[in-house]
């Protein structure tokens, strides 16, 4: 008998068994810290990431997707138009006013009026504020669809000018008409949470750690626009980030849309 080749046998056995081991105790240990992680909820993880978030909107349920069509203003939408000095620009479908007369809207330590402009504009009960860069001096306002923002959809939107007295001196707008939901034999998908939305932003790493969210809303972000000029939009979660950085979650899929705007 040899016991050499043997004894190399046993020697060769005893390492396989060996490594067979670590790796078994290994993969148990890495599975443990896995399932530790797991149990941490999205709110612990931003907690530990200084992220702060407030009270999220409790919005959920079934969204419809809707549709909608860009209008093609005539000569009589543009004659009531008070005030103003009016053009139509891409074949009628966008509208570019300057006032006569700036229109007040308040500011500073008065409460804003945004609705003394709205009055002056066609539709203008359909558009709601949603943000303005004061560095350009522009406002931006958006139609809604059942309270819920048409957000980032220039085809639904005015754009207003100010000057230093807090006047509205000229604005661009375009409109979205027949809005209504899309039609489908399918029943509309549950959206996804607020913080479920958040939680696929932070887990690209695009909200850092330090932050405030300083805006949530659900609202509709413009998925295509076919060919007949119909456009389709679905519902999306909008973040504004430091008050500065603006990010979009498709409510249905949880993918995030557009990273900055």
């Amino acid at each position: 008998m040899d016991w050499s080749k043997i004894k190399t046998i046993f020697i060769i056995s005893f390492l396989v068994l060996n490594i067979f081991l670590f790796y078994e105790f290994f993969s148990k240990k890495n599975a443990s810290q896995f399932d530790t992680l797991s149990g941490i909820t999205i709110e612990q993880q931003l907690d530990a990431s200084n992220i702060v978030f407030g009270t999220l909107p409790e919005d959920s349920g079934q969204i419809p997707l809707i549709t909608g069509t860009s209008k093609t203003f005539v000569a009589a939408d543009i004659q009531e138009l008070e005030n103003q000095n009016v053009q139509l620009l891409l074949d009628g479908t966008k509208i570019v006013s300057r006032f006569e007369e700036p229109v007040y809207i308040g500011g500073g330590t008065e409460e804003v009026d945004y609705q003394s402009f709205l009055s002056y504009v066609k539709f203008g009960d359909e558009y709601i504020f949603l943000g303005q860069n004061e560095e350009k001096q522009i406002l931006y306002f958006v139609q809604h669809f059942n309270n819920r923002p048409l957000f980032n959809n220039e085809g639904a939107m005015i754009i207003a000018y100010y000057n230093d007295e807090n006047e509205i001196v000229s604005y661009e707008q375009m409109y979205l008409e027949s809005l209504s939901e899309m039609k489908s034999d399918d029943e509309p998908e549950e959206i996804i949470t607020a913080i479920k939305a958040l939680e696929s932003l932070y887990a690209r790493n695009i909200i850092r750690p330090n932050s405030e969210i300083t805006s949530v809303q659900v609202g509709y972000y413009n998925l295509v626009t076919v060919p007949s000029g119909v456009g389709v939009l679905v519902p999306t979660w909008r973040f504004v980030v430091n008050e500065e950085d603006v990010y979009y979650v498709n409510s249905i899929e949880g993918q995030i849309i557009n990273l900055n705007e």
